[in-house]
């Protein structure tokens, strides 16, 4: 008899076991953090109740569940919890994976504030930002204590996710005025927003241009910016008047394809091309492919479709840039094709 449960419980369960994992050791965790938070949205855009699919023995039906994962939503359907998670949960604060949400706060510096000065909970974090004892710590100093704090009051007037067709609207007000600076030779969305995700965290843009400076500062004063999170000659961000962070980097145009890829994700399917890149002897970044024989030679990439080419692959649309069979598909020149507004009849 399973538990009343829902499926979105159950996707916060692996999304809190992600973020647990990430406080204790986000690198030695890296591929189980990516399979969790993989789980976890697959759960939440899920069209039939999981408890369904158990009685019928068909979880693993569900993109990114193996039998390990099948036998976890199982130990949440019949116990309500997971034991790797209550073990987790005695290790490390759970008040800690709030204070990862505080842009500028990563799990190394969560576990470090945590161990020096006690923290776990934001509201911890703000009284010791306010009292200067954040900027004593290693690697902090009086800037960034501020920048945490101004960080803490925009996490405040923020939701968690934003739907895409809201944050796509917000987006495309941004890469408008992008787009008709004369500095910009290429303007595009990335990240989750351009593979189509139902809900967004942030809002990644991405330009090509030789002269990155004067296209930062139009962004940062842009009329829909209420706040500056950081400011630099290739990389800014900004918190819009929706609430949602939206991060820009510059890259020279003939860096774009790699830097357009990268960006857009996702970590899963960005691991499994560098892996392709080093069965070719190349390593794989933003910026480009470079030769694994310390010769340093590089390959730049202009557009994303030469990216696939020197990986032997066609071009795979970022809608399914999931790492769900999309490489084996591609490799087999066996791509389903999308649908489009075109194909839509009344």
């Amino acid at each position: 008899m399973f538990r009343m449960i829902s499926n979105r419980q159950i996707a916060d369960a692996f999304d809190l076991l992600a973020d647990l994992l990430r406080l204790k050791d986000a690198e030695g965790y890296r591929f189980e953090i990516i399979a969790y938070q993989r789980v976890a949205e697959a759960l939440r855009e899920l069209p039939r109740d999981v408890r369904a699919l158990a009685a019928e023995g068909r979880l693993q039906e569900i993109d990114g569940v193996g039998k390990a994962i099948a036998a976890k939503i199982l130990e949440l359907l019949e116990h309500g919890t997971l034991r790797l998670l209550e073990e987790l949960k005695a290790e490390v604060p759970q008040g800690l994976v709030d204070v990862l949400r505080v842009n500028g706060v990563g799990p190394k510096r969560a576990m470090l504030f945590y161990q020096q000065l006690g923290i776990t909970s934001v509201a911890e974090l703000e009284a010791a930002a306010r009292e200067g004892k954040l900027r004593t710590l290693p690697g902090m100093g009086a800037k960034s204590e501020q920048k945490i704090l101004e960080s803490i009051a925009a996490l405040a007037r923020r939701t968690t996710r934003a739907r895409a067709d809201i944050a796509l609207q917000a987006a495309e007000r941004i890469l408008r005025a992008l787009q008709a600076l004369p500095n910009v030779l290429r303007a595009e969305i990335a990240g989750s927003l351009r593979r189509g995700r139902a809900t967004i965290g942030d809002i990644d843009l991405l330009v090509a241009t030789h002269t990155p400076a004067p296209i930062m500062d139009a962004f940062v004063n842009h009329p829909d910016v209420v706040r500056v999170l950081a400011q630099g000659e290739t990389k800014s961000s900004v918190e819009l008047l929706s609430g949602l962070q939206c991060d820009l980097r510059a890259v020279p145009p003939e860096r774009f394809g790699t830097a357009l890829s990268y960006f857009t994700g996702s970590q899963a399917h960005n691991i499994r091309l560098r892996e392709l890149a080093l069965q070719r002897g190349l390593s794989l970044n933003e910026w480009a492919f470079t030769a694994t024989d310390g010769s340093g030679r590089e390959i730049l990439c202009a557009s994303e479709e030469e990216v696939y080419a020197q990986l032997d692959l066609p071009y795979i649309p970022p809608e399914l840039r999931e790492d769900r069979g999309e490489i084996e598909a591609a490799q087999a020149n066996a791509l389903p094709n999308l649908i489009e507004i075109s194909h839509i009849r009344a």
